[in-house]
């Protein structure tokens, strides 16, 4: 359930063991959410163009990119399906800038900082112990719960072009993903 006018989210993750969990996400206010998404282009950039050349070669995978970038539910709610749809990505192909990404030493930070304003079955992730808490041998979860939050704060903005643009109308695929679409 999404209510918009709030700025409160709400969304269901799959853990590991295969247990529900119920996520209530707070939108980041404007500064704040600006230094984030900020940081994220900045971090993941690389890393990001580089998936999405992997994830050409995966139509349903780049079907719950361009979802997710849109600001809408991916599609993805668990782990068996993240699983699914990464299986089809040439990792080696991606790895390098990845690793480059992660290696900085900023990724633990913004994640703690994405999740603040995010509750897991009524526990505030962003408090003294909450992530590790939540995420103790469950990294997979973690992932999508921040891929999920970034969708929410529309973190990764994907630029507005209208359906009947020359542009929206060659690119087979983008036909009613994006706003107006």
């Amino acid at each position: 359930m999404e209510n918009t006018s709030t700025g409160m989210h709400q969304f269901q993750l799959t853990d590991a063991n295969g247990k529900s969990h119920s996520y209530v996400v707070a939108e980041h206010p404007a500064g704040e959410g600006m230094e984030l998404m900020y940081a994220l282009l900045g971090l993941g950039a690389p890393a990001v163009l580089g998936l999405a050349g992997a994830a050409l070669k995966s139509s349903d995978m780049l079907g719950a990119v361009i979802r997710a970038l849109s600001g809408g539910d991916s599609g993805v709610s668990n782990t068996a399906e993240m699983g699914k749809l990464a299986a089809d990505l040439d990792f080696a192909s991606v790895g390098a800038e990845i690793g480059k990404a992660l290696g900085t030493g900023r990724a633990p930070d913004l994640t703690r900082r994405i999740l603040s304003r995010t509750h897991r079955d009524g526990r505030n992730l962003g408090t003294d112990g909450g992530i590790d808490l939540a995420y103790q041998a469950n990294y997979a979860e973690l992932l999508l719960a921040v891929w999920r939050v970034c969708a929410i704060n529309r973190f990764f903005p994907v630029p507005y072009t209208s359906p009947s643009s020359s542009a929206a109308r060659a690119t087979p695929g983008l036909e009613g993903s994006l706003p107006g679409g």
